[in-house]
């Protein structure tokens, strides 16, 4: 192989190294956010443009990562999912792990009811969370050790 003719591995390094990547990175997490909670939301394209006041055509953009997000503009969207954003700075060689929990004692009852289903996600994109289903009991010790 000739010395100018770089490898995949390489090319990959030193693409991984430009602004892009990382940008290209981000876009692709949170449109699969935005997939993951129509899911859960049970909300469709057509639905999504609804609530944001937009042509079908643009959520297809926004879901393709055609879209160049501004924090308005993902608040927005996360808004019309019954979501938040939250934005982490993670430490480059870290990993993060994302826990969703409820806010309100109400919803204690609920958890008492019946499994709950948690999404934990260690740095890499929602498709690929592991789901963890527990007992109640489990859960009212969580919350126990947590109070």
């Amino acid at each position: 192989m000739s010395s100018n003719k770089k490898t995949f591995k390489q090319l990959f390094e030193t693409a991984r190294k430009r602004l892009a990547y990382d940008v290209e990175g981000v876009i692709l997490e949170f449109t699969e956010e935005i997939v993951a909670r129509m899911e859960a939301e049970g909300v469709s394209n057509a639905e999504l443009a609804k609530r944001l006041n937009a042509s079908p055509a643009y959520v297809t953009k926004v879901l393709r990562g055609s879209t160049n997000f501004t924090l308005e503009t993902m608040v927005k969207i996360a808004r019309a999912l019954n979501a938040d954003v939250r934005i982490h700075l993670q430490p480059i060689g870290t990993k993060t792990q994302w826990l969703d929990v409820w806010d309100a004692v109400e919803e204690v009852s609920a958890i008492q009811a019946e499994p709950l289903t948690w999404r934990r996600e260690c740095a890499l994109p929602a498709s690929a969370a592991t789901t963890v289903t527990t007992k109640p009991e489990a859960t009212n010790e969580a919350l126990a050790l947590a109070a």
